[in-house]
């Protein structure tokens, strides 16, 4: 209880903080040769107390804790392993900076903060609430391959900075503080003897030994990680710090992963060395802390238990959780390991943004100019932020809010890039009493701008230069979006693969990904046994397999949908869990009840949220139908004919969209089908599943195995998918018997025609035999009950004519039952004689 009301106060304390750009953060890191990260999930405060010891009531003798200092500090969001907010990190700075007063005598930058009672100098920072098993985001990433972590904030921001100043390319990069030393490696299973230092009693110091304890809580790591560094200070005691690197190191080792710890020459931390020669002013710092880095050699570690392989499962290190409203930005590596430029803060930009006008319409052409490619306006959703693979709605706002108040602060760059230069130093108002250069006007529009009104129009104004219709989003039907690159399938002359894998690119605009990594190689032999188990017959695979690489396009030219029957216990859920898995974003789920008859049509006006959810699925499925459910057969038509439906959401206004779904259900009913037109059964495919996996069978681990093989399943999808591309679906002779099986049971008129009726030119029947012979057919073999209108209707829409005089008269039909073939003289069902077993009957009696 006390945990989380601290972690309150702190959420409280952030919540209550501003953006850290554009604030006296930002000067402090300025002060220390390093670049604020645009995403670090870093705030300011004017003002925070530092509280040390406590204070008693002389009356009461309640104790308080004592405030013995106040002033502005920079806040850093400690984030738990589930990613939510756990805590606060404070680092005091100097007030000069605050004030904008010249710091000067204090290299570091911070606060300095005496103890009133001991005259000790106490340290400038402090953490509350959840620190153990957390971290600090400076870098975020969706999915990193690389996590640079060190102990302190500035230490890991100045192997950012030299990386970025070295032009690195760091975009598969995280960057995190493990706010102490202890935090990053954990607890040790065990001490060990220290070589140098001596306890009071002259005795070796126990410190903690490179062993983790996987029970105890420790930095996460995220599965996606193939490179850990680990970074060192060395002006800390080179024994503990080696040994915790170490811990960290087993506690994270994985297969197809190095860990690499790099440290800082003897008696500085990465943070001094940036500081050593402030760029122009001798040899660049960065290029030396690079090749640390790159030079840094991999510790060979085992696991400490093959438990560890399961520690921080799930860790999503992308999505920061509650830190801040909106999340903080994912941005994942191309392909080609080639990011597009960064933001820019060279000469050159800052010269070409100048020249805008100042006016908010020149803010917004500043801001397209250094983050227009990171960001589009999609009509009916909103904006969209490139992660470095696809256009994601995902922490969008948060990011566009950031890159909006770094394009404000670097027009004070900008101010200071065109000083010194004939077009900045021209004088343009000479009326004051110093003369004003363009320069010093941009400046003053550098501060205009930091206003809120200024501030927030900037997007207003640039979204409609850089706004797409949502039918611009993922519009080539055969490109399909995987975490190592774009799959691009089709048809290919002169010998071509038809699948052909490229970089991520912006310009196709997708905005969907199958969270699977292409390998050609990759193979899956428990899920080729397991199809091979519930599917018997080699073409129904080929079939299944056909589907579901098809399922994974754009294309739904076929309109058709797959229906996969088996009475339970037969993999039938499993394996469209499987294929669901690999599609990812591609792949959505609707409640059966979409596409069934509810006892009312729906109005015109009403909102459909769940058709409006639609728009660029490719592979739908359904939960599973209930006994005597009837499909909504209309529906089914609109969308499945490949013509553009309209849909909306709940408050929202109506759009059009054209569905490229293809639907997968699966159940052990089948849904009731009452129409006998081709128009809807040349949409349906009946795929039976006969197997049943008895229950000493069954691998409840199964679909676990299915997930790791997620990239052999792609490949035989991919497999799939070519062979439609060359032939088509080819349904085989199972699935065509099953499914015209299924159409004869849907359609108990046909059946009844057929048994109890043939055609005959010239003679008649009068409708009120036939009817009571239908009834007592119906009632014989379990169908329900027809009303004598009803059944009228539906030999006239099968073309039976119809003639009245006294009595109604069907033409050209006999009889070949009577109602007491069916049921008994109290209206009981019995067994219906065969056709073989029965002579016509007199069809009707003379007329009166």
């Amino acid at each position: 209880r006390y945990r989380e009301a601290e972690r309150v106060r702190c959420r409280e304390a952030w919540d209550a903080a501003v953006p850290a750009i554009g604030s006296p953060v930002e000067a402090y890191f300025r002060h220390r040769s390093l670049m604020l990260p645009v995403d670090a999930e870093l705030r300011y405060a004017p003002v925070r107390g530092y509280f040390e010891g406590e204070d008693e009531d002389l009356v009461t003798g309640r104790k308080s804790p004592r405030c013995i200092w106040r002033g502005p500090a920079m806040l850093a969001a400690i984030r738990r392993a589930d990613g939510r907010f756990g805590g606060l990190h404070t680092t005091w700075i100097d007030p000069r900076f605050a004030t904008g007063e010249a710091v000067t005598g204090n290299p570091k930058g911070k606060a300095r903060i005496v103890d009133p009672v001991t005259g000790e100098m106490l340290p400038a920072k402090k953490s509350r609430g959840s620190v153990h098993g957390g971290f600090i985001v400076l870098k975020p990433c969706r999915a990193p391959r690389q996590l640079i972590a060190g102990e302190g904030i500035e230490t890991a921001c100045a192997v950012l900075t030299a990386l970025q100043r070295v032009g690195r390319d760091h975009s598969g990069t995280a960057v995190w503080s493990s706010v102490d030393l202890g935090n990053l490696g954990g607890k040790a299973m065990a001490s060990v003897a220290h070589p140098t230092l001596l306890s009071p009693k002259g005795r070796p110091q126990r410190v903690p030994g490179p062993e983790p304890d996987l029970r105890a809580p420790a930095m996460p790591v995220p599965d996606s990680v193939t490179d850990l560094v680990l970074l060192g200070d060395g002006d800390s005691d080179p024994f503990t710090t080696r040994l915790a690197l170490e811990r960290s190191c087993r506690r994270n080792a994985r297969r197809g992963r190095t860990c690499r710890p790099a440290f800082a020459p003897e008696g500085t931390d990465f943070n001094d060395l940036m500081m050593t020669s402030p760029p122009g002013t001798g040899p660049d710092p960065a290029d030396r802390i690079a090749r640390i880095i790159d030079e840094a050699p991999p510790l060979d570690v085992e696991p400490v238990d093959d438990a560890a392989e399961a520690i921080d499962a799930g860790l999503d290190a992308a999505q920061p959780a509650d830190v801040d409203p909106a999340d903080a930005p994912p941005t994942a590596p191309s392909l080609d390991g080639s990011p597009p430029p960064p933001p820019g803060d060279g000469a050159g930009l800052h010269e070409r943004c100048a020249r805008f006008t100042r006016t908010d319409h020149g803010n917004s052409e500043r801001f397209l100019a250094r983050h227009g490619q990171d960001f589009i306006d999609v009509e009916e959703i909103g904006w969209l932020g490139w992660d470095g693979r696809r256009w994601s709605p995902d922490g969008a706002k948060g990011r566009l809010r950031r890159a909006v108040l770094a394009t404000v602060c670097a027009i004070t760059d900008e101010a200071r890039a065109i000083r010194g230069t004939p077009w900045g130093d021209e004088v343009v108002d000479e009326k004051r009493k110093e003369p004003v250069t363009r320069a010093d006007q941009l400046a003053a529009w550098a501060m205009t701008s930091r206003g809120a009104a200024r501030i927030n129009c900037i997007a207003d104004l640039a979204a409609p230069l850089i706004g797409i219709p949502p039918s611009a989003l993922d519009a080539d039907p055969m490109l399909i979006n995987v975490l190592n690159g774009t799959l691009d399938v089709r048809k290919r002359g002169d010998g071509e693969p038809y699948v052909q894998l490229r970089p991520h690119q912006r310009a196709d605009r997708l905005s969907k990904l199958a969270p699977v990594t292409y390998d050609p190689a990759a193979t899956c032999p428990t899920f080729d046994a397991f199809l091979a188990e519930i599917v018997p017959s080699s073409t129904t695979r080929r079939f299944l397999l056909a589907w579901f690489g098809y399922s994974l396009t754009g294309d739904a030219s076929e309109q058709v949908l797959a229906f996969l029957y088996g009475r339970g216990k037969n993999g039938k859920s499993t394996l469209v869990d499987a294929v669901a898995n690999v599609a990812g974003d591609y792949g959505a789920t609707l409640p059966i009840e979409t596409f069934l008859e509810q006892g009312r049509a729906r109005r015109g006006g009403e909102a459909t949220p769940d058709l409006a959810t639609l728009p660029g699925v490719r592979f739908l499925r359904t939960s599973e139908p209930e006994k005597g459910a009837k499909l909504a057969e209309a529906l089914i038509k609109q969308l499945t004919g490949g013509e553009e439906i309209r849909a909306r959401h709940l408050n929202r206004d109506f759009f059009a969209f054209k569905p490229v779904f293809k639907l997968t259900m699966s159940g052990n009913y089948r849904p009731r089908i009452d129409g006998t037109d081709t128009g809807i059964w040349r949409r349906v495919m009946l795929v039976p599943f006969e197997v049943t996996i008895p229950d000493e069978k069954r691998d409840r681990h199964l679909p676990e195995k299915l997930k790791a093989e997620a990239s052999g399943i792609l490949n035989r999808l991919l497999d799939g998918l070519v062979d439609w591309l060359d032939n088509g679906l080819v349904r085989p002779d199972e699935v065509v018997e099953a499914t015209e099986t299924y159409r004869t049971d849907s359609d108990p008129l046909g059946r009844f025609l057929s048994q109890c009726t043939e055609p005959a030119p010239g003679d008649r029947v009068q409708s009120s035999a036939l009817y009571a012979v239908f009834a007592a057919w119906c009632k014989a073999n379990g169908e329900r009950e027809w009303t004598s209108h009803g059944l009228g209707r539906a030999l006239r829409d099968r073309g039976i004519r119809s003639k009245q005089s006294n009595f109604i008269y069907w033409l050209d039909i006999r009889l070949l039952r009577r109602a007491d073939d069916f049921v008994d003289a109290e209206g009981r069902p019995r067994a219906a004689a065969s056709a073989e077993d029965d002579l016509p009957i007199d069809p009707y009696p003379p007329d009166p």
